[in-house]
């Protein structure tokens, strides 16, 4: 194992003159580096935020340590950085006290794993060392918890611990362990800090929790996260409100099953919250969200679950989408992402920031709740501004209802008039690409008797494809960008359809005839296919005859295309999906109306 604070006597050798030379030499091409003209202080701060911050890394991990031996200048400054060694590396007790001079009187940053090294307990450093503790990071099954904080419940105060995070790494969903109320002394270091006006700090729980209503360490806090706590630990909604109201602070606040239970509840501001988390049942998010008032601009996350209620897709649609949405301001937003996998989720987000607030259904993934949560969103928020969408994982099996599914493409396309850029993931969606083929034939005035717009031509009995002055309408007038990621366009959606492949090309040609008759922007500028597959197929016309594409992998077809005639073949792709399609609600009235079905008028 490698050493990098002492050094073996008996390996160090008389250095001759030839070698000092030598030396000196690499020290002065060291020095004429870029990188050497960086200043001290920045050179400190980046070996600083190369320190683990894993419970797990410290006790293997020890590559951040290299930057003392790469060159004199580096390990001068690592040398003169007391926060780069003020994480202590427990399993190494030789090194540690060398890291404790080092780090001469900063705070000090333990973290422990009790699990995995139970040797190592850092009680003793602890006891010795309070005054100088900032961060206490401990991982420990529950029965060495259990000792380890009876040990420290009368410790000293710790002024400088700002920073407090405790996990119980074999908690069953019964058990639950209380800490001690006043542990390192909190409420003396609350009581001193009050002269200076020092508040701010960060405690995290996980299956643990300290008594409420009593312990100082709920309050005047910057971050606060709450991690599957038992229920009977959990406050009463009124007990927790009053408990956050004392950290009027509150950046950011995280609940994973965690909520309070019911009681009386009262208003509670938190004006600068950046971000809020809640994991819990339908029931006690809508309760937290209501009672919570923070600024437009905070990031809200709530991930809905399903337990103890009849009917819990209904409650999240009636009651959670709402309540979410009430807190989402509509100039937070212009990108919206919709994923269906093994959850339902929906981020808001706006295109110059890298954060988002997110709506999750935990445990539901098939067509119908997706078709539910999305409708929800859809009737809650305002999609005024939103120029990209994101659709991933929405290939779901053909619903049995495919009216309902079509309905909603084209209720949600002529709701986001100002959309701009589609994202599409892994496959299209059910019915989308068939669904948007329909469309823009249809305003160059090619139908078909077995479509489904020809069928229904009104709400309520189907989408309605006339506005009310009886002008077409269309699904995305302003789309102009199609980013396909990871996508076969090889594949169908039956043994029967066209290839997404041939639908693709068609619906393009489509937009661009449309936009030359309409004099409109209808057409698609740009298409981008990233890691797609069977991109150029043969005895198909090229995707760039109809826009600009873009792609890390497109190949170029190997048949002449100026013989072709587009026209016709897009029509006659447009024919077969439609005659290929399944009856609506199992209806066989499509089946009727046959070949002369297809007019072009």
């Amino acid at each position: 194992m490698m050493d990098f604070f002492h050094l073996d006597q008996a390996t160090i050798a008389v250095e001759s003159a030839a070698e000092r030379e030598e030396r000196e030499k690499r020290m002065y091409q060291n020095e004429r580096a870029a990188i050497s003209r960086f200043p001290p202080e920045i050179m400190a701060n980046i070996f600083v935020h190369c320190v683990p911050t894993a419970i797990g890394s410290l006790s293997y991990d020890f590559s951040w340590l290299n930057a003392t031996r790469v060159c004199h200048r580096w390990r001068h400054i690592a040398l003169a950085c007391p926060e780069f060694w003020s994480t202590l590396i427990l399993s190494r007790p030789k090194w540690t006290q060398v890291m404790l001079a080092r780090s001469k009187m900063v705070p000090l940053v333990i973290r422990t794993d009790l699990e995995q090294n139970p040797d190592n307990s850092p009680e003793p450093l602890l006891l010795g060392n309070v005054s100088r503790l900032g961060t206490l990071d401990i991982l420990a099954p529950q029965s060495l918890l259990r000792g380890f904080m009876a040990n420290l419940e009368h410790a000293d105060p710790a002024p400088r611990l700002n920073d407090l995070k405790i996990v119980i790494s074999d908690a069953e969903p019964d058990d639950f362990e209380w800490i001690p109320e006043n542990l390192f002394g909190r409420n003396e270091v609350l009581e001193s800090r009050k002269a200076e006006r020092r508040f701010g700090g960060r405690l995290h729980l996980e299956h643990c929790a300290f008594p409420w209503g009593n312990s100082s360490w709920y309050s005047h806090l910057a971050h606060l996260h709450l991690a599957y706590i038992n229920e009977t630990q959990r406050p009463s909604m009124e007990v927790f409100l009053t408990t956050i109201s004392g950290s009027p602070n509150l950046q950011t606040l995280t609940l994973v099953r965690a909520c309070p239970v019911t009681g009386r509840a009262f208003h509670v501001g938190l004006p600068r919250l950046v971000m809020l988390t809640v994991e819990d049942c339908v029931s006690s998010i809508c309760q937290l969200l209501t009672h919570l008032d923070f600024p437009g601009t905070t990031i809200v996350n709530t991930f809905a679950t399903h337990s103890n209620d009849p009917d819990p897709i209904k409650s999240i649609c009636q009651d959670v989408i709402p309540v979410f949405s009430d807190h989402l301001s509509y100039h937070q937003y212009d990108t919206v992402r919709i994923k269906c996998s093994s959850s339902f989720s929906c981020s808001f987000h706006h295109s110059t920031r890298d954060y988002s607030p997110i709506f999750k259904s935990v445990d539901s993934s098939d067509w119908p709740h997706t078709l539910r949560f999305t409708e929800a969103l859809r009737d809650c928020l305002n999609f005024s501004n939103i120029t990209t969408l994101h659709l991933e994982g929405c290939s779901l099996p053909l619903p049995k209802d495919l009216f309902s599914c079509l309905s909603f493409w084209d209720s949600l396309g002529r709701m986001l008039n100002n959309l701009e850029i589609l994202h599409l993931y892994r496959s299209f969606p059910t019915q989308l690409l068939e669904f948007m083929l329909t469309q823009a034939m249809l305003l160059i005035n090619v139908t078909h008797g077995r479509s489904y717009f020809h069928k229904f031509t009104s709400p309520p009995n189907g989408p309605a494809f006339r506005g009310p002055d009886g002008s077409l309408t269309h699904a995305w007038p302003k789309l102009q960008c199609m980013v396909l990621h990871r996508i076969e366009l090889g594949g169908r959606q039956s043994c029967h359809t066209p290839r997404y492949g041939d639908l693709l090309r068609a619906f393009l040609w489509a937009r661009r005839e449309g936009a030359l008759e309409k004099n409109g922007t209808l057409s698609i500028w740009q298409l981008q296919l990233k890691s797609c597959f069977n991109i150029s197929l043969n005895k198909s016309p090229s995707l760039r005859l109809f826009t600009d594409v873009i792609s890390d992998k497109i190949e170029r077809p190997t048949l002449p295309l100026v013989d072709m005639d587009l026209c016709a073949y897009s029509v006659q792709v447009f024919r077969k999906m439609v005659e290929d399609q399944p009856p609506v609600n199992g209806s066989e009235q499509q089946q009727q109306n046959s070949e002369e079905d297809l007019y072009d008028s």
